[in-house]
């Protein structure tokens, strides 16, 4: 799987000339309950970053079987009656593989609808020990 998705970004790169747009990580601290969401501060994206336009949004899981599946909430941040909100916009899974980390893409259009910030919001499937999720968003 892994080599297939940077197989897929390179072609990406290759179609639009463009790469690595914005990334970051969410840690887990032993005592955070990881079956609740955990979100990322307001991710302001680049001027000439299109919701229009297909991006690809990698997470990348460290092996650890006690979590189980992460499941990925994309937001984008908007403004509604004078107060900033953020707007659920798509919900993706990366399943748990046994004793290895998982690295999964997903190819997104929409971000950045509203006021130009995206949130990325991260749970699992179960309660374990602190943990460290990657992710990188690419056009």
């Amino acid at each position: 799987m892994k080599g297939r998705n940077l197989g897929i970004l390179q072609e990406l790169r290759t179609i639009t000339g463009k790469g690595l747009v914005a990334n970051g990580e969410v840690s887990f601290a032993d005592t955070d309950d990881l079956t609740v969401e955990k979100k990322t501060d307001p991710v302001e994206l680049p001027e000439d970053f299109f919701p229009e336009e297909i991006c690809y949004l990698v997470i990348k899981k460290p092996a650890d079987d006690t979590a189980g599946d992460l499941t990925v909430y994309t937001y984008n941040v908007v403004e509604i009656d004078g107060s900033t909100e953020d707007v659920l916009h798509s919900i993706h899974t990366v399943e748990a593989v046994s004793g290895q980390p998982s690295l999964r893409g997903f190819l997104i259009q929409g971000l950045g609808f509203g006021t130009g910030k995206i949130k990325l919001g991260f749970k699992f499937s179960a309660d374990s020990g602190a943990i460290t999720v990657k992710w990188g968003l690419y056009k």
